[in-house]
């Protein structure tokens, strides 16, 4: 059984010397366009087993399939929340797609729940708190690093270091 959900995070441009929209780098403060397009972060886990996270071009289907093609087998059950991307895409790849749907303050759906996605959304968050912004471009290295974390049950940087030094260690070896 996985569960899927995306996570959504603004655009950054940190540390660049030009941004994207023109203005100058080193303008700050303001409120965000309303326009602006959010960044989607696509996450499935796998209750007890391994984590997928990434980030997805745009939101379609394809790109989800794109991302999915080589995690999921057929007849798989796939729970995710009422969005409406997800069902089409799981259909034709041959999974079971069942939705729990949040809105409705409906939780949990006989065995199926998405919280352990959610929960892991926050923790993304608490992740990317002390960095003060990541930039965009520096994305998916972050996400690995979550990911290792989270893969080896530890929450702090120098546990992150010496699970490094160990891999590193035995590489020699």
């Amino acid at each position: 059984m996985i569960e899927a959900d995306i996570f959504y995070r603004h655009p950054s441009e940190k540390g660049s010397r030009r941004r994207s929209n023109g203005r100058a780098a080193r303008c700050r403060g303001g409120p965000r366009p309303k326009d602006e397009p959010l960044l989607a972060i696509l996450t499935a886990v796998e209750r007890g087993q391994d984590l997928l996270i990434d980030v997805l071009q745009s939101e379609t289907a394809g790109a989800i399939r794109y991302v999915l093609r080589d995690h999921l087998a057929r007849g798989a059950v796939i729970v995710t929340d009422a969005a409406r991307n997800f069902g089409r895409t799981f259909r034709t790849m041959g999974v079971h797609p069942e939705r729990v749907n949040l809105a409705q303050k409906q939780r949990i759906k006989g065995l199926y729940q998405v919280q352990t996605v959610n929960g892991l959304h926050s923790r993304l968050r608490a992740f990317f708190r002390p960095f003060n912004g990541v930039a965009t471009k520096y994305l998916r290295c972050y996400l690995s690093w979550f990911r290792v974390l989270v893969h080896h049950h530890t929450e702090t940087r120098t546990g992150f270091f010496s699970i490094i030094a160990k891999g590193a260690a035995m590489a020699r070896a």
